[in-house]
């Protein structure tokens, strides 16, 4: 009927707008703190240790990837514990079902491993940012293409800080975050190259998998801080 069509239109404008704002955020949130935690396989109270540690510094952005039972859950716990500024993204998103999931638990954004068009087909749809996964030119240019608003250059420790200037050469407007092997001690060589932001791991949530205190996850994010600070655009 034409009301169902007026209300589908409906929809699709208000998820594009959501879209918008999702996407705007996302790249500020980025640009400021040039990097992203993945804060994969942690239990529950380790990982709001840290997500609040890492509020304390000023980041307002975390990444949970879906690799375990309790991370679409725990999505849903930081969305409801931490300010509302801050950007909580469901990783290692596969298909378009792992991304319904998220959104279902409040994920801001999805990140997925590589090129995915039925995930950023969905993320368009609902409001979703998205960042997507990608390593050769022909990938790169196909999650533009299929409306990526950040390419992941995955593995990037394999290919070094020099690919991501060299990706510029064909590619000058991409937005590229280096994830993969990435610490403090090559964040630097990565920023420097051109890549908008990195993505960090291990190297920051090993040590909060031990402890609970913040005093020392907050002397441990500060020597990363440090680091990544002396980057900043």
């Amino acid at each position: 009927s034409a009301e169902s069509r007026d209300d589908a239109r409906t929809r699709c404008a208000t998820s594009m707008g959501v879209r918008t704002l999702m996407r705007a955020h996302l790249e500020r949130v980025l640009l400021e703190a040039r990097f992203m935690p993945i804060l994969r396989g942690m239990e529950d109270e380790p990982l709001m240790a840290l997500s609040l540690s890492l509020v304390r510094f000023g980041v307002r952005i975390v990444e949970i990837p879906l690799s375990s039972n309790r991370a679409t859950s725990q999505v849903a716990e930081l969305k409801r514990a931490l300010p509302a500024d801050v950007m909580v993204g469901a990783g290692t998103v596969l298909d378009e079902r792992q991304a319904a999931e998220a959104h279902s638990a409040g994920a801001d954004f999805v990140v997925t491993p590589h090129v995915a068009p039925d995930v950023a087909n969905y993320a368009e749809r609902h409001g979703l940012a998205i960042i997507s996964g990608a390593m050769t030119p022909t990938e790169v240019h196909q999650a533009r293409e299929a409306g990526a608003d950040f390419v992941k250059i995955f593995p990037a420790s394999t290919v070094g800080a020099s690919y991501i200037s060299a990706l510029l050469g064909p590619f000058p407007s991409l937005r590229a975050i280096a994830v993969g092997g990435v610490g403090p001690e090559n964040a630097g060589a990565f920023l420097d190259a051109g890549a908008v932001a990195v993505g960090i791991g291990g190297a920051i949530s090993r040590r909060a998998k031990t402890t609970t205190e913040p005093e020392t996850i907050d002397e441990h994010l500060e020597a990363i801080m440090a680091s990544l600070r002396r980057h900043q655009p």
